[in-house]
């Protein structure tokens, strides 16, 4: 799940603020600054009437509710922070299409469905980012790898029986949006990805990555993707609010240093987005969204060094 965090203005600055910290960045001029996209783009994967509504303030209350943002105090910079999530991600794409790999600061708002959002996201940046780059003519076949705590419900309901989008969603079995029996929440659970591996609570490393081993280089062999737009969630980790998995931090920049390396190997421009995380620490919080930077530089420099051994 994306998280309200992701819509309160509180992880981008702060995971900015420790990518210069580190280092990677002198300051914040060196970090490309996305454009609110135009309705076009978002048009090509949600309903109209659904996007209007929701832009102009007026989308029916049982759905506002759904969202996670039925209380929301200022709707305009709600709508404003949403969309210019999404212009990041697009720009993550094109970027990582034209130079290997591209990194956000934010995004993964995977939750939002064609005419509904759910789990605090609104817009599905993800699909939009994938169908722009295809009516660019910059990528035919988009993966998408969702490694988030949480299954990628809005990204595969959005792509359901397509094949130019392979929806790959590896998450806790008994985490949302799974296991709601009431009424009002009835709506969720239902979709299904093209390969979800739905993981017990408390799972730990070993299984974790045994799981992905197992699964993503045949998903990556069979489907031959020319663009992988992978979420990088950090709301697996143990001691996570939601997460109910067990899993390290080092285990976690692991992971993303295996899905990174995986597309460098196989040629795939792969660009990277943060999903969810959820943290009293914001400090804390931002550097562990920062795993998936920190892995995909390291991997970066392997490859650069090995081709200039070879050159």
């Amino acid at each position: 799940m994306a998280g309200e965090a992701s819509f309160c203005d509180v992880e981008i600055p702060d995971l900015a603020n420790v990518m210069q910290d580190y280092g990677y960045v002198t300051s914040g001029g060196d970090f490309v600054r996305p454009e609110v996209p135009p309705d076009e783009w978002i048009l090509l994967v949600h309903g109209e009437e659904y996007y209007y509504n929701f832009v102009n303030g007026t989308l029916d209350s049982e759905l506002m509710r759904r969202t996670g943002f039925a209380q929301r105090p200022d709707h305009q910079q709600l709508v404003y922070r949403t969309k210019l999530e999404v212009g990041g991600t697009v720009s993550c794409a094109r970027l990582a299409i034209m130079n290997r790999m591209a990194l956000h600061l934010g995004g993964g708002t995977h939750h939002a469905h064609r005419n509904w959002g759910a789990g605090y996201t609104c817009i599905n940046d993800l699909a939009v980012a994938a169908r722009v780059m295809q009516k660019e003519g910059l990528a035919e076949r988009v993966l998408v790898v969702d490694c988030d705590v949480h299954q990628g419900d809005g990204t595969a309901e959005i792509f359901n029986r397509d094949p130019s989008v392979f929806t790959f969603s590896m998450h806790c079995s008994q985490n949302f949006p799974f296991g709601f029996n009431v009424k009002s929440l009835s709506h969720l659970g239902h979709d299904k990805s093209d390969m979800d591996i739905g993981l017990p609570i408390g799972c730990k490393d070993a299984e974790y990555m045994e799981q992905l081993q197992l699964n993503l280089p045949r998903v990556i062999s069979e489907f031959k993707p020319d663009l992988i737009l992978y979420i990088g969630g950090v709301d697996v980790w143990e001691g996570d609010a939601l997460g109910k998995l067990n899993i390290t931090e080092d285990c976690i920049f692991d992971r993303d240093r295996y899905v990174i390396d995986l597309a460098m190997t196989n040629g795939i421009p792969i660009a990277c987005t943060i999903g969810g995380g959820y943290d009293s620490n914001r400090k804390r919080l931002a550097a562990r969204h920062s795993l998936v930077h920190q892995a995909a530089i390291d991997t970066w420099k392997h490859h650069l060094n090995e081709e200039e051994e070879f050159a």
